[in-house]
């Protein structure tokens, strides 16, 4: 598949290691490339890997079903893993018993409400907006905020922790 040569050299172009590179297989799907993705955010955040114009050019549309939405509009309940990208909004709703990760970047806005006893973590990147309450004694979540993200608590401040990390990214 080109689309998995070219997400090597670039990944390679950035300082990917080779471990990191052997994972991109050549029979992987854009299910497969989204859990990649989720499994090194990390990597892929700090680098802009891949770029948001790659990301609009070979996966918008293709890889909001699997959590990895680009410029796109998002209603979801009790997602684990969610990234929004490009100017992506969305309203997210956690509750029960889950454990849930949520990335903001780029221009993307999520107003995201937690209760019962999810446990949430979202961190924010670059321009994006995040509001966020909880609801319950159970609710928690932890909000890492970078770069000039904005975040605001809309209700539930004694189960929210905003972390200002005052770094750009990882």
């Amino acid at each position: 598949m080109e689309l998995i040569q070219q997400l090597k050299k670039d990944g390679a172009g950035i300082g990917a290691c080779r471990e990191g590179l052997m994972k991109l297989r050549p029979d992987m799907d854009v299910r497969g490339l989204v859990n990649l993705y989720f499994d090194e955010h990390r990597f892929c955040i700090r680098n802009d890997f891949p770029s948001l114009t790659f990301l609009r050019n070979n996966f918008k549309g293709k890889s909001e079903p699997y959590g990895v939405y680009i410029d796109s509009v998002a209603r979801k309940v009790n997602c684990r893993d969610i990234s929004l990208n490009g100017t992506s909004k969305a309203m997210l709703l956690y509750n029960g018993h889950i454990v849930a990760n949520l990335y903001v970047r780029n221009e993307s806005m999520a107003v995201v409400t937690v209760r019962g006893h999810a446990f949430v973590i979202i961190d924010v990147f670059d321009d994006a907006h995040l509001m966020v309450a909880a609801y319950g004694h159970k609710a928690t979540v932890i909000v890492r905020k970078f770069g000039s993200a904005r975040v605001e608590i809309m209700s539930g401040n004694d189960m929210i922790v905003v972390n200002e990390t005052n770094k750009n990214t990882y």
